[in-house]
């Protein structure tokens, strides 16, 4: 358990070894190369990162090689980063059974969020990132693939992102699913749920062209939705609001190998009560399928509260 902390952690786990339970809460970061560095080699069974305050700082990364069970990150304030991410989970040889990015706040944080699975590793078995607020996020290179303040690369069971509200940002997009390389066949999203959100005033460029609320990224054909019943199987996004943004409120580019048919995402707002066609609506990108839209911001968003410290 570390408690309070002002200083920098480091931590490596060797082949073999095992964590149990291990608790980062009520630290006060600032200005430092890095507030967590978290290498495992060996395994851990739950790791809870909670009610931290970091500022101008290196942010938190987490590279796993050998088996994570559950990774928690919630209730956390990231602010004026001086790094190009907040938090940074990267897994390898084997699984995340579980991870959950919830309640945080992100103020010119960089890029906020990025999950990774850089290896065709089997995909983790739960992640949410639900409540989170992000503003002013941006980026400092340019990429080869989209940016955005909730990246998810590498495929993924049992995804949800609900409930965020994101804004204001330069040069990186809201929420990105990458598979893989364009070129490369890519890992599927699994039982894939995108709702609840809210994503206005970004605008710039993420590295692959004009922002989006949220861009879709070579995403494989045996991708699926929440409700592996419901026909057509496809990832579905709907009951969010896309406004006010530079770019499209949705993009869809496909990969080069057996790439999903369209994206499905009715039930939003597009900022325009005629839609993403209307003359004000954030429109869609690709193989979009929109057949129906909300005349207006929808009244029970789950947006999260304000985190103040």
């Amino acid at each position: 358990t570390l408690v309070g902390n002002t200083e920098g952690v480091y931590w490596h786990g060797e082949p073999g070894s095992q964590s149990q339970k291990v608790l980062f809460s009520g630290g006060y970061w600032f200005d430092n190369l890095s507030d967590i560095v978290w290498s495992d080699n060996g395994e851990s069974d739950s790791v809870i990162y909670t009610h931290n305050k970091t500022v101008a700082s290196g942010g938190v990364k987490f590279f796993v090689d050998h088996r994570g069970r559950n990774f928690t990150f919630t209730g956390n304030q990231f602010s004026y980063m001086g790094a190009p991410l907040s938090v940074y989970i990267e897994y390898g040889a084997e699984r995340l059974s579980q991870v959950f990015v919830t309640g945080n706040q992100f103020m010119d944080a960089g890029r906020g969020v990025y999950v990774s699975n850089q290896t065709n590793s089997p995909l983790p078995d739960t992640l949410d990132v639900k409540g989170n607020t992000f503003v002013g996020g941006s980026r400092s290179y340019s990429p080869t693939i989209p940016l955005a303040n909730i990246n998810l690369y590498g495929g993924g069971n049992h995804i949800s992102v609900v409930g965020n509200e994101i804004s204001h940002g330069v040069n990186v997009s809201g929420i990105r699913f990458v598979g893989g390389p364009l070129v490369e066949h890519a890992q599927p999203f699994y039982n894939l749920r995108v709702t609840d959100n809210k994503v206005y005033a970004l605008s710039g460029n993420d590295g692959t062209g004009t922002v989006s609320a949220v861009h879709f990224y070579n995403m494989p054909s045996n991708s699926t939705m929440m409700n592996a019943a419901a026909s057509p199987a496809m990832p579905f996004v709907e009951f969010n609001a896309f406004y006010s943004n530079e770019g499209p409120g949705i993009t869809y580019t496909k990969g080069a190998y057996d790439p999903l048919a369209h994206i499905e995402a009715n039930h939003n707002w597009w900022g325009d009560p005629a839609g993403p066609t209307g003359p004000n609506g954030d429109g869609v990108v690709g193989d979009v399928l929109v057949d129906t839209w909300l005349a207006g911001l929808p009244q029970y968003l789950n947006l999260p509260l304000v985190i103040r410290y």
